[in-house]
């Protein structure tokens, strides 16, 4: 379980890496409720992301989730301070097919193979992972940034350690530690601080 705990929460370093660069590149700032929002969830997250500093990890299995989440970060903060005036489902489409064709080619370099048959339950699952957990996890990430600030948007993600360790649960039979379980209290109370501080303001 270590592994994909760890995992989960390195791959959330969009959490805290996208506060940083919004408060140097936009000049955003956080209240007092969103910091102590911002602070929990880092809290939870280091919990959840222990092991690293036990040994027996996969360095790689650390190092590429992080740059993707700073990568991710990066194009986040560009996307609030150079909106692209388009439909938000054509720019999710144009981004998506400019992310297929560099895929493609990692694809190709690591001399991975395609199979020669899928299992309804396999194509199913591709389905899913295509159409819920990509296009439309980024249609709503857009429209989201064009909502709010980057820096209050990014809190929402703490949630995702806790759903993808939830879905290891249930869907590979991992069960985590106590001291897992105290990182995902933590996140889930980030979360909630975050959406108290984003309710509208009476009046």
């Amino acid at each position: 379980m270590n592994q994909i705990v760890t995992d989960l929460g390195i791959s959330n370093d969009s959490a805290r890496t996208i506060p940083a660069l919004a408060w140097i590149f936009l000049g955003e700032r956080l209240d007092r409720l969103r910091l102590l929002a911002l602070v929990v969830g880092l809290t939870g997250i280091a919990v959840l992301a222990a092991p690293v500093f036990t040994g027996g990890i996969n360095p790689l299995g650390i190092l590429f989730p992080m740059i993707a989440a700073v990568s991710w970060a990066a194009g986040s903060v560009y996307q609030k301070s150079h909106p692209i005036e388009a439909d938000r489902v054509t720019m999710t489409g144009y981004q998506l097919l400019l992310a297929s064709a560099i895929s493609a080619v990692g694809f190709a370099v690591s001399g991975e193979i395609l199979p020669t048959q899928l299992s309804p339950r396999v194509a199913w699952a591709i389905a899913y992972h295509v159409i819920g957990a990509t296009a439309m996890a980024y249609w709503l990430w857009f429209t989201l940034l064009n909502r709010v600030s980057v820096g209050a948007a990014s809190l929402t993600t703490f949630a995702i350690p806790v759903v993808g360790v939830i879905g290891a649960m249930v869907l590979v039979g991992e069960r985590p530690s106590l001291a897992d379980y105290a990182g995902f209290a933590a996140v889930i109370a980030a979360a909630g601080i975050a959406m108290w501080a984003a309710r509208p303001k009476p009046g």
